[in-house]
């Protein structure tokens, strides 16, 4: 597998825990596994030998996961009051940093050549945060299925800062496709 590629969304792990894979540098694999108090990133070697270990107590369940091109684990997940998280992971599993909030539950995440980072998913959230002249600056009418569910897309810099956030969708299709 190539660096910083994706191979594995939403694995269970041995104990039945959702984990995320990612591939990084040198062909190291992380391993982000959720916890009854958190989750926890792990790095192993090619030989599946555990090289660094960080308990994360900020975010559970965590949904999405991408390597920078300086080896930093980028993880999404479930943080306090229901609120999607993202988390920038130093390359040595040593710390973590909160990137942002989202009233929304983070689906995805993609980085480009100068580390932005591309954040999709859904969300119930009337005031969710979007940015001037984006597509879609309000939600779609209507509430499909009974309940609100509208897709997103959002663009954060590698420190965090907003730079692009707005809606997706109508309300006649606005749901999320799991493959």
């Amino acid at each position: 597998f190539a660096e910083n590629q994706i191979l594995l969304r939403n694995l269970n792990s041995a104990d039945g825990a959702p984990a995320l894979l990612a591939a990084g540098p040198g062909g190291h694999l992380f391993v982000i596994s959720t916890l009854t108090s958190g989750a926890r990133a792990v790095e192993l070697d090619l030989n599946g030998a555990r090289l660094a270990s960080l308990d994360l107590t900020q975010i559970s369940s965590p949904t999405a996961a991408a390597v920078d091109s300086g080896g930093s684990l980028i993880v999404a997940g479930l943080g306090p009051a229901s609120q999607g998280m993202v988390l920038r992971i130093d390359s040595q599993l040593q710390s973590a940093t909160v990137l942002t909030t989202l009233p929304a539950g983070i689906r995805a995440i993609a980085l480009d050549s100068s580390g932005d980072v591309f954040l999709t998913g859904v969300t119930g959230a009337t005031s969710f945060p979007t940015t001037a002249g984006a597509y879609q600056t309000t939600p779609p009418g209507g509430s499909p299925n009974g309940f609100a569910a509208y897709a997103f897309l959002t663009e954060i810099s590698p420190a965090g800062k907003l730079l692009y956030s707005t809606y997706f969708g109508s309300s006649h299709h606005c749901r999320w496709w799991r493959r």
